[in-house]
């Protein structure tokens, strides 16, 4: 039986899930294999899971250690040759992996409020495409087919909306498009303006900007999973182009020198870098729930 393994978790087992990360393919350096649970080894098995169609938990359960170890998982820790790669090349017109249920994240001395939208809210609709009953309840049932729909249109902004309507805020965005987001939350004293060093929590609704100042207007908006390494984890939506929507988990490289966070990658390729404008606390903004 595969040992179920946790931030802080040591030793073979964990040496061996070490080893299985750094020979599947990662934007993120390599990890070392020190048997050690760390923060990054933690980050690189939410990728995997991500990747994987497993709820992003981080730890590493018997279904992660299933698809980690591929056909010949079943047996002891070291009973497979390799990763299963079958994660990493999915068919871009495929439907994401249903999420199956798992034990719930320890997200430490978080409030109430963002356990909530870590464990309950984000993964009820993440990950999800456009026209599964999970993402309509994004959108309100926008039929993202019509015509007359503008351009430019995104479905990003639904997520961080939908999150708000659960907690009981009102349309943050709907009144201001994007900006809208960050219009609401200075009214509340609950905007965080983006400076180096810096970091929002696990469940805070950020922004990015295509300028240089962080007051710039705001382009894409989403919810913070984890901002605590170089490898940031969100939730998303808007990602590929009408109608073919989707909500995901998105890894993306954060620069420190710079504060941008990389693109998501998308069926036309991968998004610039964008400046971080900011964020809402969410334990600051008045929702009533």
């Amino acid at each position: 039986m595969n040992q179920t393994l946790r931030f802080g978790s040591q030793g073979n087992a964990v040496q061996q899930l070490q080893s299985l990360l750094n020979q599947l393919q990662s934007a993120a350096a390599k990890l070392t294999e020190d048997g050690v649970f760390g923060q990054n080894t933690r980050l690189r098995v939410i990728e995997f899971q991500g990747k994987a169609g497993i709820p992003p938990s981080g730890i590493v359960d018997s279904a992660t250690w299933s698809k980690l170890l591929g056909p010949q998982a079943g047996g002891s820790n070291g009973g497979s040759t390799g990763p299963s790669q079958n994660y990493s090349s999915p068919n871009a017109n495929a439907a994401p992996a249903a999420a199956t249920p798992s034990a719930p994240v320890d997200y430490g001395d978080l409030s109430q409020r963002r356990k909530r939208v870590l464990e309950s809210l984000i993964p009820a609709v993440v990950p999800s495409r456009y026209p599964e009953p999970k993402f309509q309840q994004l959108t309100g049932g926008v039929n993202l087919s019509d015509p007359n729909l503008p351009p430019h249109y995104t479905t990003c902004g639904c997520l961080p909306s939908y999150v708000a309507r659960n907690l009981g805020g009102r349309g943050m965005i709907q009144a201001g498009g994007l900006d809208g987001l960050r219009t609401a939350a200075k009214k509340q004293d609950a905007w965080v303006v983006a400076e180096l060093g810096l970091r929002p929590k696990p469940g805070d609704l950020y922004g990015l900007c295509n300028g240089a100042n962080p007051n710039s207007l705001i382009v894409h908006v989403g919810v913070i999973v984890d901002a605590s390494g170089e490898i940031w984890k969100t939730a998303d939506a808007g990602q590929g182009q009408l109608p073919d929507q989707r909500a995901n988990y998105v890894n993306r490289q954060y620069n420190p020198q710079t504060g941008t966070l990389s693109g998501e990658v998308t069926n036309s390729g991968n998004r610039p870098p964008r400046l971080v404008a900011g964020w809402v606390d969410i334990d600051k903004y008045p929702f009533t729930s």
